[in-house]
């Protein structure tokens, strides 16, 4: 922990990283933290790959400048998505459960409008905030009438999370919106504000922001810390990691989830990601597998579904089964291919083939994230005690057959789980796969692939056999699912307006 305190941490904050496991800087954190806390305060520009501790990098200054002078609306952190908003909270909740010095907003869609805003009254050292959401507080909710006089709202401390994704076309406005509302207050109260954007991509449009906030402010010059690798050496990484296994299955489209459910039969793995193009499909994969029995006793995978099309109680309930290990299967769109810690995936089975191969290598980035993780495969020791344990053992063999025939006479259509496994991720060689569908209509996609990062891919092995045996109960999986999703839809058109209208009442009667 000493590293930490000679970047300038004060002794509990070292111990709160020491008591989350958290031993020493990485190498954006041993950059980025002086700067952030010198008392010049220059705007920052950091780019660093994912996984390499961006979100303490920022955190970590923003915390101990709290402590040390505690002061209201100190810092704006704005993400991308509401995941990433939620981690981000969650990090510094845990960093300051034993203090009293640093109260924290959660802004982001999902929340009880009402509620949330009355938040605002307690006057929050740091908001953690999706921009949608911020800025429907901001312009919508009688946002001043809570905070009082406007001058107090003047952050010391802006920070842009994933901030090529900020500043794309989808959230550009929006933060536009927000950026003019703060700069008015700080024009009347001449107030300067420090800006900090972390990224893992360097965009165009990233670089150019960094020439127009360096003529912008002549005074304090930009700090700029790149620690993205070149083009040339990802593509030199990703065809030479020794631990990253990438391979590719052609398969005809019409019967590509087959291959699928096969590729889930055949591999052992501890946690897998599925990243379907939208969010239709991910539903479709994620009851196809539920059909198929991968929820049941047999399994016990419990797949679960993330897409931005899920009320937000269930998105941060389907990640926290994943990342408990509750679940070992997360169906989900490129939502997740960013930001998110999920250091116990080792398979990624890409369900469409990325339109691009910054997409596919952010998607198989997923894996291989914890360097100290394998495959091993546990010795069992015989001991005088085993057969003491046989009765017991007889007793919770006989619980489970009984868990396993209930649930087969409810799911008649569900799989068998194989006796053997084909995949080479079960050994100790690879620390992750990833594997991508290939049809008819992806051989140009995936040859821009191939070229991109410099290596050819070798084909996934799969027995035929076996894929003609699942064919009848995958496409019968198929077609439940499918009426599923239109039971629902025809549910969601009927009563669209019922939650909207109990709000207005509830706002009458107030009034």
């Amino acid at each position: 922990m000493d590293d930490f305190k000679q970047l300038g941490l004060s002794n509990w904050l070292c111990k709160a990283l020491k008591s989350l496991g958290i031993t020493g800087p990485s190498n954006i954190q041993r950059e980025a933290i002086p700067i952030i806390l010198s008392s010049k305060r220059p705007n920052v520009f950091a780019c660093s790959r994912t996984g390499s501790g961006k979100t303490l990098a920022f955190v970590l200054p923003i915390i101990e400048t709290l402590v040390r002078d505690p002061r209201p609306y100190y810092s704006l952190i704005l993400s991308p998505t509401r995941e990433l908003a939620n981690q981000i909270y969650q990090m510094i909740k845990a960093l300051t459960v034993n203090t009293f010095s640093v109260k924290t907003l959660l802004i982001i869609g999902g929340q009880n409008h009402e509620e949330a805003q009355g938040l605002w009254f307690g006057k929050p050292n740091i908001v953690v905030a999706t921009p949608g959401r911020l800025l429907d507080h901001l312009t919508n909710r009688n946002f001043l009438d809570i905070c009082g006089n406007i001058s107090m709202i003047k952050f010391d401390m802006l920070i842009l999370d994933e901030a090529d994704q900020l500043i794309s076309p989808g959230f550009c406005h929006q933060l536009k919106d927000i950026l003019k509302f703060f700069d008015n207050i700080a024009e009347e109260t001449k107030h300067r504000r420090q800006t900090l954007l972390f990224s893992a991509t360097l965009t165009h449009a990233l670089e150019k922001l960094q020439e127009i906030i360096t003529k912008k402010d002549n005074d304090v010059k930009p700090v700029i810390i790149n620690q993205l690798p070149t083009i040339d050496e990802v593509k030199t990484e990703l065809a030479t990691n020794s631990s990253l296994d990438q391979r590719y299955l052609l398969c005809p489209e019409a019967i590509k989830v087959v291959y699928l459910v096969e590729c889930i039969l055949d591999i052992k793995f501890k946690q897998l990601i599925i990243f379907c193009q939208t969010k239709k499909e991910a539903n479709l994969i994620h009851k196809v597998l539920l059909s198929l029995g991968f929820d049941g006793p047999e399994f016990n995978l419990n797949p679960v579904l993330l897409n931005s099309n899920l009320k937000q109680h269930l998105r941060f309930a389907a990640l926290e089964t994943f990342r408990s290990l509750k679940s070992k299967i997360l169906v989900t769109t490129d939502i997740a291919n960013r930001g998110l810690d999920l250091p116990q995936v080792d398979l990624v089975i890409n369900f469409n083939c990325p339109k691009s191969p910054i997409v596919y290598i952010h998607r198989v980035g997923r894996t291989c994230r914890k360097p100290d993780f394998r495959y091993e495969q546990p010795i069992i020791l015989q001991t005088d005690d085993d057969d003491d344990d046989d009765n017991n053992e007889d007793d919770n063999d006989d619980e489970q057959n009984r868990k396993r025939k209930i649930y087969n006479k409810k799911n008649p259509n569900s799989l068998k789980p194989r006796k053997q496994k084909m995949s080479k991720c079960q050994t100790s060689i690879y620390l992750g796969k990833s594997i991508t569908l290939i049809t008819q209509y992806d051989l140009e996609l995936f040859k821009a692939i191939e070229s991109y990062i410099g290596i050819k891919m070798e084909a996934q092995e799969v027995d035929e056999k076996n894929v003609t045996q699942i064919i009848k109960q995958t496409a019968i999986a198929i077609k439940e699912a499918e009426i599923r999703i239109d039971q629902e839809e025809q549910e969601s058109n009927r009563y669209p307006n019922i939650k909207q209208n109990k709000s207005m009442n509830k706002r009458q009667k107030l009034k």
